[in-house]
């Protein structure tokens, strides 16, 4: 048996690894997972690394993936399972963990094609719900997504987990300011769509207008901001049972989402 590339936790790699999880080289991301990597290889991802343990390649499709993996032309470090867990964000690896370079939109690219559509998540900190708003998002056929400044970046692992590999082929934003997504939204005329917990137009009854248009969702508590949702076209509001005083802000995001789908689906109806 030959002897592991990496055989000790304090191996550089581990380190750098260790920094780009924790968001250190921002055109860099850490995947892991053999689901999520063969997300990642299946959306055109430029993989660098790829760091496996002999636990990948005790089922056929580990051993898919490592040839796939040398397919797609990533430097591949055999290392011990403890190694690899050391470089982990999970409880349990499954025995392989990619470094890949993150793709990059311009916002242009958010809003090609005949019927845009963006969603855009404002303060909504939790990556679960940024990854899970994510995933609806691509589901319901959007165009675009965008994190404002203060939402949680939707590259970070449990983002990027939230979204199952949605995040790899969405075209996305993050870090973008209130003003300047104002600005960028005013020159490609985004009809805006402010969504509140009470007081909008029920949801059903809203006339979104015509595409492009965003979607915007505050945190839960919160919501959106004053300033921000003053400068929408409009407000809608999901109507619900009385006792229930607000949704996950990713339910309400795929309702929001899913009702703008079936309404382009209908013919605007």
């Amino acid at each position: 048996m030959r002897a592991m590339d990496i055989q000790s936790t304090k191996n550089p790699l581990i380190k750098r690894i260790r920094a780009i999880r924790d968001g250190d080289e921002k055109d860099l991301v850490a995947v892991e997972g053999v689901r999520l990597v063969e997300e990642a290889i299946d959306a055109g991802l430029d993989v660098e690394l790829a760091l496996v343990s002999p636990k990948l390649t005790q089922k056929e499709r580990g051993k898919e993936l490592m040839h796939r993996l040398a397919k797609a032309g990533a430097t591949i470090k055999e290392c011990d399972h403890d190694v690899l867990a050391r470089a982990s964000g999970v409880t349990t690896p499954q025995g392989v963990l990619i470094v890949a370079a993150k793709k990059r939109f311009a916002f242009e690219d958010l809003v090609r094609g005949p019927f845009p559509c963006i969603a855009v998540a404002v303060a909504v900190r939790d990556p679960g719900n940024v990854g899970a708003i994510v995933r609806s998002a691509e589901a319901a056929g959007a165009s675009g997504f965008v994190a404002i400044e203060g939402s949680a970046d939707p590259w970070k692992e449990k983002a990027l987990r939230g979204s199952a590999g949605s995040i790899f082929r969405l075209p996305s934003i993050s870090e973008l300011s209130q003003d300047e997504f104002l600005r960028l939204a005013r020159k490609h005329r985004l009809r805006l769509v402010a969504t509140q917990m009470h007081g909008g137009t029920p949801l059903w009854e809203a006339d979104f207008g015509p595409a492009p248009i965003a979607f915007l969702f505050g945190a839960e508590g919160p919501g959106l901001p004053p300033q921000l949702a003053d400068r929408c076209d409009l407000r809608v509001s999901i109507p619900m049972a009385t006792s229930v005083e607000s949704l996950n802000v990713s339910v309400a995001a795929s309702l929001v989402l899913f009702e703008q789908r079936r309404r382009m689906a209908g013919g605007g109806r």
